[in-house]
């Protein structure tokens, strides 16, 4: 029995054969619309206003931000001036935000904290 070749598919080069068309375009859903809630009811009080103001949330960003800027000083450390400074960066953290704490509660600063605004 004599071989044959499989029959051509296409007469064009390959660089010359269409493509096929793209897929149609999804169509994205607009987003959901948001009420933006001012009074809040808790245990059997209702709230007058909203229980933040934009500037205490951008005061609590920028001390999250601080947070994260001094734990990354924390971790850069490479080798800890004080001695007992653990060698994990997730224990020394740990350990450097105790020892802040003990130092503001020996300075009774705790009180100043508490009653300072930000803005």
């Amino acid at each position: 029995m004599e071989e044959t070749a499989p029959p051509a598919y296409t007469s064009l080069p390959p660089t010359q054969v269409p493509l096929p068309p793209p897929p149609p375009p999804t169509q994205v859903p607009p987003p959901p619309t948001y009420t933006v809630l001012t009074r809040f009811t808790i245990g059997q009080s209702r709230t007058d206003g909203p229980l933040v103001s934009i500037p205490e949330i951008k005061a609590h960003l920028a001390l999250l931000h601080a947070f994260a800027e001094l734990k990354n000083s924390v971790d850069a450390v490479e080798v800890p001036i004080v001695s007992n400074v653990p060698q994990d960066k997730e224990k020394r953290w740990t350990w450097f935000v105790g020892c802040a704490v003990e130092r503001c509660v020996d300075l009774k600063c705790s009180s100043k904290v508490l009653s300072h605004t930000f803005v």
